[in-house]
């Protein structure tokens, strides 16, 4: 397949949870024995759950048809995020980065950003963990919103490389969620972002999230991103 992921997510969970996976071992040896019950539950979920995560995103069969998709292009897999980025990088990601952390503590389980160049689309494919929750099994919303956040975000920033907006960073201004349906813990979902539109410093976006694509409708977002008055517009450059 043309468009295949270079830095698989089954090397990046081994990288990116191996302290805490060796943390999770190291209680469960002290534990007289295993004998702790809370030390042996540590260890089945941070240490054999891994296995479960390994290339999961990967091994779905509407992600395989995502990334056969024409101009399709994977932008970012937790492996890359897992690694120190080069000076310069586009793709760099800084330590303190929300999805890098959630990463980390095994909120995420596994994540894939691709951009669509002939739709114009915008995909962050995210295997959601267990704890996080409001609603006991239930995703808490905010952590739904902060998807959508993210998603619209990096369609802003896709945008911006490819000159249709101006240059410089830019800002949520303004974020809508309309919430359609629980998700549920541990769910493997999808979350598209497109442009409704441009007008000069605005960028209007408008985002979903499904279970698949095309599939269940979870919840649907509105996102304004402001440039600063310093940055020049598309129009200006």
């Amino acid at each position: 397949m043309a468009n295949e992921l270079v830095d698989g997510p089954a090397s990046a969970i081994k990288r990116i949870k191996s302290a805490k996976a060796l943390a999770a071992l190291a209680k469960l040896e002290q534990a007289n024995g295993g004998g702790d019950a809370a030390a042996v539950r540590e260890y089945r979920r941070g240490v054999k759950g891994q296995l479960e995560d390994q290339d999961r995103l990967a091994k779905l069969d509407w992600t395989q048809e995502m990334l056969a998709q024409p101009g399709a292009q994977t932008l970012l897999t937790c492996g890359a995020m897992s690694k120190v980025p080069d000076a310069g990088s586009v793709n760099a990601i800084d330590a303190d980065h929300l999805f890098l952390s959630l990463l980390k503590q095994d909120m995420v389980r596994d994540l894939l950003f691709l951009w669509n160049t002939q739709d114009q689309a915008f995909h962050t494919l995210i295997s959601i963990g267990l704890d996080v929750c409001g609603h006991p099994s239930i995703v808490h919303g905010g952590f739904t919103s902060a998807l959508i956040d993210e998603t619209t975000g990096g369609l802003v920033y896709e945008l911006k490389k490819a000159g249709q907006l101006g240059t410089g960073p830019a800002f949520t201004a303004r974020l809508e969620v309309d919430y359609k349906a629980p998700v549920p813990a541990s769910a493997d979902v999808v979350c598209t972002a497109r442009v409704e539109l441009i007008e000069g410093r605005k960028c209007w976006t408008v985002a979903e999230v499904r279970d698949r694509p095309g599939g269940k409708l979870y919840a649907v977002g509105r996102a304004l991103y402001v440039t600063p008055r310093s940055q020049p517009t598309a129009e200006q450059q």
